[in-house]
């Protein structure tokens, strides 16, 4: 069997490192902290099904323009003399129209339903270790005009085989009897799921620990050397790691 070094400890690299393991590589994780800490421990641990339109759509450079302003937002992105900058910002305009959006909409909508298939799938082989909850998404809107909207996409959501429920302020409330709400209805998108992304980091750790997957903590890769069939990492101490892939 090859082996593979993966270089980072994050969810990309443990997920990476599962699917190399199942298809049978030996697999070493190369990490320079302790896998307890970080971006991937402090996310969502949302997965989305219902955000299947892509993020340059039509409407979206007026609300980009606005969130750019404010450091907080979602959407900014520091200002700076930039060649590839401004080059992606030419581009991302160029793409926000409704033909494209409707074009993209669909490989978008696979790659969300397939990330929510593998999770039950991941679920299924480690365990049920990191708290999933399995209750959609709840999109509120304030007025009319927005829940309009929404009800669109809740339409364009059942075209993808998406379960979504329709709701008005009162089915809401109902919904929601302990919280006062002001909102005049929302879409209830069901496939949406969420889950402790601290919990799961560990429990893929361990369960790829289990499996044979090597990993070598508190390490830094300092450069790497291309042999003919091979690359060749450089860490501290003048420890090296031959392997087939990287």
């Amino acid at each position: 069997m090859d082996n593979v070094t993966i270089v980072g400890g994050g969810v990309i690299g443990l997920c990476s490192a599962y699917y190399l393991q199942q298809s049978g590589y030996n697999v070493t994780v190369i990490e320079r902290y302790a896998i307890t800490d970080g971006c991937s421990f402090g996310n969502m641990g949302y997965i989305s099904p219902s955000h299947f339109v892509p993020l340059a759509s039509p409407g979206i450079i007026a609300e980009g323009l606005r969130y750019m302003l404010g450091s907080s937002s979602p959407f900014y992105i520091k200002p700076r003399l930039s060649t590839d900058l401004v080059k992606w910002a030419y581009y991302f305009w160029k793409k926000s129209n409704l033909g494209t959006s409707i074009k993209n909409a669909p490989h978008l909508n696979n790659i969300l339903q397939l990330s929510r298939a593998l999770i039950n799938e991941m679920k299924g082989n480690i365990g049920d270790a990191f708290d999933m909850e399995e209750k959609g998404c709840f999109m509120l809107c304030k007025n009319k005009k927005t829940l309009e909207h929404e009800f669109d996409l809740a339409d364009e959501a059942e075209l993808f085989n998406l379960k979504v429920e329709r709701l008005n302020a009162q089915q809401v409330q109902a919904l929601e009897p302990d919280v006062e709400l002001n909102v005049a209805g929302a879409v209830l998108f069901k496939d949406d799921c969420h889950f402790n992304p601290g919990k799961m980091m560990m429990a893929l750790k361990s369960y790829l620990e289990k499996k044979g997957v090597k990993f070598q903590l508190h390490t830094t890769v300092t450069g790497f050397e291309k042999e003919i069939k091979s690359y060749q990492q450089q860490l501290p101490i003048k420890e090296n790691l031959r392997q087939t892939s990287l």
